[in-house]
């Protein structure tokens, strides 16, 4: 085996570690998708986002008599994981990588960026976050691509916050991609990342934690923007000597009264007890006590690519669904004069398509295009774990893997589904409990059984 075979293999498992997180699956790179193979209808059941974003309408202050301050208004997206188009040529190795991946439509993140962008500067909002992994690999010229396409943003008069996330900081997997071959480039430390995004956040801070990377922003004389940079200094966790620069923070926004939202790429909870390990930040719990004490109105993560809230702790956590993966979640957080309300929105790719004059049937019919892509990954996924096992017919293995398809697309989106649909899947499932699948579609029950893609949080 050469040096550059070596590499490549230690490369496949970095650039695939979030579905291995995530969803403890092993899968071959050279599956193939079997004659006539088609998507298991795993999407169908998919309650309309409009539901949630009427009841927020419905609930949310109407403004006017009553309200001392103007409704601010934030837009987060997270986990986009651009590549720089001139990164690859989405040849054979490129195509097979993202394809068996985690379900992102990463062969079409250059225009699901451009959607996003000009999504958010049709919407206008009074601030734009970017959540961490803003990179597929940690690519020095993706990340320079990126803070071109996110300045377009602040040259609308729309301020940008951006922080990094485990894959945007010297990543050993940066690759570009050519035809069945890769290459390794560059990819910036915590100071090369911030040089590249200085305008973007950065250049506006109030406050700066020069170990860690993390930073301020006043959005207001009563709103503060934390941004938790966990990802420059430590990986999946914050320095011990930040602790008192974050603890002065919180200090000297509790004396002035500002409220405190805080913003970091993993999470400040454990979502779900199936996948944490490197999701959850190492040293959280010391960080949840600071944040308890100084008021914190709530934490915005992702990481996870799952739309997941814990919303009964004291200092709320909303994991933001990875904008890459169906269905392109961005978050809408409104702050109200005693309350908060968080929502999700869906990027409608399809709509700036046609407004970009773009021709390709899957930009032109995108929901459905994606919608199938990440289904039929899930899909694939749950088969490779039974498909050479005796003692269950094909039919059976259909059933099994379909369930695990309609679990992944539910949950992803933080979308309520009745798992007794899936009863003969999941029994099923149990009779193999060594696949592990059995403890997934088991832990995800409780999280089924609610909407994760609404939130009101009263502040007074």
């Amino acid at each position: 085996m050469t040096g550059k075979d070596k590499a490549l293999r230690r490369l496949i498992p970095a650039l695939l570690l979030a579905v291995l997180l995530l969803c403890a699956c092993s899968y071959s790179l050279k599956e193939e998708a079997g004659p006539g193979e088609t998507l298991p209808s795993a999407g169908e059941e998919r309650k309309a986002p409009e539901e949630a974003q009427q009841k927020a309408a419905q609930e949310a202050p109407a403004g006017g008599e009553g309200e001392a301050m103007r409704p601010f208004r934030i837009i987060l997206g997270t986990d986009l994981h651009f590549i720089s188009p001139s990164l690859t040529d989405k040849g054979p190795l490129f195509t097979r990588l993202v394809t068996y991946a985690d379900g992102k439509a990463t062969l079409y993140i250059d225009e699901i960026t451009d959607a996003f962008v000009a999504e958010v500067i049709r919407q206008a909002p009074d601030l734009l976050i970017l959540g961490g992994d803003l990179s597929f690999n940690g690519a020095a010229k993706s990340h320079e691509d990126m803070a071109r396409k996110l300045l377009l943003v602040k040259e609308a008069g729309i301020p940008v916050l951006v922080i990094p996330g485990n894959h945007d900081i010297s990543y050993g997997g940066a690759a570009s991609f050519s035809g069945e071959t890769y290459s390794l480039v560059p990819s910036p430390d915590g100071e090369a990342f911030r040089r590249i995004y200085q305008s973007l956040g950065y250049d506006q801070a109030e406050d700066f934690d020069p170990v860690s990377g993390s930073y301020t922003y006043r959005a207001g004389e009563d709103l503060l923007i934390l941004m938790l940079d966990t990802n420059s200094a430590c990986r999946n966790a914050l320095p011990e000597e930040s602790f008192s620069w974050l603890r002065d923070v919180l200090d000297k926004a509790e004396r002035r009264g500002a409220k405190v939202i805080a913003v970091s790429h993993q999470n400040l909870y454990i979502h779900n007890q199936y996948f944490y390990q490197g999701v959850v930040i190492d040293n959280a719990d010391r960080i949840r006590s600071l944040y308890e004490e100084g008021g914190v109105l709530l934490n915005l993560s992702g990481h996870m690519h799952m739309q997941h809230m814990m919303d009964r702790e004291k200092v709320p956590d909303i994991a933001t669904a990875s904008l890459a993966v169906y269905p392109h979640h961005y978050g809408l957080i409104t702050v109200y004069d005693g309350s908060l309300v968080y929502e999700t929105k869906d990027l409608d790719v399809s709509a700036w398509a046609r407004e970009a004059g773009r021709t390709e049937p899957d930009l032109l019919d995108f929901d459905n295009y994606s919608r199938n892509f990440f289904t039929l990954t899930m899909y694939r996924q749950g088969l490779a774990r039974i498909k050479d096992l005796e003692g269950l017919t094909d039919l059976q293995k259909t059933v099994m893997a379909r369930a695990v398809a309609r679990v992944s697309a539910a949950c992803f989106a933080g979308e309520p589904y009745d798992l007794k649909r899936l009863r003969e899947a999941a029994d099923l499932w149990k009779g193999i409990s060594e696949t592990g699948y059995s403890a997934y579609l088991e832990s995800m029950a409780e999280d089924l059984a609610k909407d994760h893609r609404y939130l009101r949080i009263r502040t007074k």
